[in-house]
């Protein structure tokens, strides 16, 4: 089962401005650069922690050789397993670590070339050729999975010992880690079986960088020998990546503020690389988002290209970062736009029946977002939820302090407020000349409705305030208009956890049409 990753963000989740001004005060987007000097004394200290390991790998292999050739294939294969491990972690970011200062003596000469163009920094985007990047580090992933299951099978084997022989109920808790290896490992098989079908792709860009507030346009060549009828779905999101943390609590998760996407045809194609398809791409980037910036390794807004379809045996995926920049033509309004050349042969799939009404009676117009209308992610977030505060009673098990499942408590009170409201909480919107109400229930219970006067509307907003991995779900916000005396505009959200973003586009134009707000 997968457990969604949810995360919101806050009510006024319009989009940031931040690095656009950057640019507007001079300040660098380009992510920091190390010099020569410091590059060399942190891969070298990386290089002497690693060496350790590479000596524990090699010690291990000889005594793993040594006690084959004696017979005894017990110690010989624990032998081995301690040279894989440790000699594959040494000599693998060893061969890491001479890659990695060839990568960035190289992108920091181009750096030096071009200080204030980030985007001619890195090889792919100069060239305008963009390579897929869920293909890279492909086979290290399953390397990575190949140790971790070797290191957690025998772990398994082991608790499945200890529950035997003694019943002891909180060792069956170590099965967590071969249970995780198989997660891993399958995920790596998907990778590996998508990468040796599909190869490498490439993204061909018409220009970089790609200025905020106009046009993105190129094609993707993709060894897909034949299209597939339904073609190929195509998304461009705008998403912050954020890191906190340091050591071992440090995680990195991201956050998608703007996505648009499209269904497209594909082309074939045959070239000197043999039968492919070739994906047509064109997006306009809204003017008021925020461009590429990479000056703060913690806090980074980055732009990318998604492409996928359904391909019978494994589903065709690719992923591409694109440089997307705030610069002086984005000052400009951008040029009137023909139609585009790309014009889908493919119909848009029919969206699965939505469970949000919408009628009209002497009222106004009634919109109506019933509880449970996402249950698959309701139904995971709940089993993470149920895992969460099973980990209490571990905690107390254990003979934990206090803190710790009080803490655990209060974030797990928090969880499910979040699943019940998910579950049971449904909201009914009446819109009409006069303005706008909306009635919450939860259980059934009606809590007291808030209206906004029609006069006092500024606008309405559709922000992405919810996200279960990279899925986004949107949001309905409607602004207060400023009034003298008040302090605060003030906002009211008339619904969460929309999927679709066509149909959260569609209710808004039915608010806007029974408000006779214009466009």
């Amino acid at each position: 089962m997968a457990i969604p990753a949810l995360s919101s963000t806050p009510s006024d989740a319009r989009t940031s401005p931040t690095s656009n001004e950057n640019v507007r005060s001079g300040k660098s987007v380009a992510p920091p650069l190390p010099t020569g000097k410091q590059l060399g004394w942190g891969l070298g200290a990386l290089g002497v922690f690693l060496l350790p390991f590479c000596a524990v790998g090699v010690g291990a292999g000889y005594s793993a050789v040594r006690n084959a050739l004696a017979g005894n294939w017990k110690q010989a294969g624990f032998s081995a397993l301690f040279a894989v491990v440790f000699g594959g972690v040494g000599f693998g970011l060893l061969a890491g670590v001479v890659y990695g200062r060839r990568q960035l003596s190289s992108l920091i000469a181009r750096a030096q070339v071009h200080p204030d163009e980030p985007w001619l920094w890195r090889e792919d985007w100069a060239a305008k050729h963009v390579r897929d990047a869920s293909q890279s580090g492909t086979w290290v992933i399953g390397i990575g999975a190949a140790v971790w299951n070797l290191i957690a099978i025998p772990v398994g084997i082991a608790v499945f010992r200890e529950v035997h022989a003694k019943g002891s109920a909180v060792a069956l808790l170590g099965l967590l880690f071969p249970l995780a290896g198989v997660a891993i490992a399958v995920s790596a098989v998907r990778r590996i079986l998508q990468y040796r079908r599909f190869g490498t792709s490439y993204l061909d860009l018409e220009r970089v960088p790609i200025p905020v507030g106009h046009r993105l346009v190129g094609t993707v060549r993709a060894n897909v020998a034949t299209p597939p009828a339904d073609g190929f779905r195509v998304v461009l999101s705008q998403f912050d990546r954020v890191t906190v943390g340091s050591g071992e609590d440090r995680s990195t998760s991201e956050h998608t503020r703007w996505q648009e996407e499209r269904r497209v045809p594909g082309a074939p194609v045959r070239d000197y690389r043999g039968a492919g398809t070739i994906i047509p791409i064109e997006f306009d980037v809204p003017a008021d988002a925020r461009g590429t910036d990479e000056s703060q390794p913690g806090n980074q807004a980055l732009w990318r290209v998604s492409v996928s379809a359904s391909i019978p045996g494994v589903d065709y995926e690719s992923q591409f970062e694109v440089p997307v920049y705030y610069t002086q033509e984005s000052t400009r309004p951008a040029p009137r736009q023909a139609a585009e050349r790309f014009t889908s042969a493919v119909p848009e799939q029919p969206a699965a029946p939505s469970p949000i009404t919408v009628t009209r009676d002497a009222e106004g117009t009634a919109i109506v977002f019933p509880a449970f209308r996402n249950p698959s992610v309701t139904l995971s977030f709940g089993a993470f939820t149920l895992l969460w505060t099973a980990t209490i009673w571990l905690q107390r098990y254990l003979g934990a302090p206090l803190f710790f499942p009080l803490v655990t408590g209060l974030v797990a009170l928090f969880l499910w407020w979040i699943v019940l409201a998910m579950a049971f909480g449904s909201s009914r919107v009446i819109v009409n000349g006069d303005g706008l109400t909306v009635t919450r229930r939860f259980l059934g219970i009606s809590r007291r409705p808030r209206s906004i006067a029609a006069a006092d509307i500024d606008g309405i907003e559709m922000p992405i305030q919810m996200q279960a991995g990279s899925t986004p779900y949107y949001s309905i916000l409607v602004r207060r208009r400023p009034a003298p005396g008040r302090s605060l505009a003030g906002s009211l959200t008339l619904a969460f956890g929309i999927r679709d973003k066509r149909e959260t586009e569609r209710l808004v134009a039915a608010i806007n049409e029974a408000l006779g707000r214009r466009l």
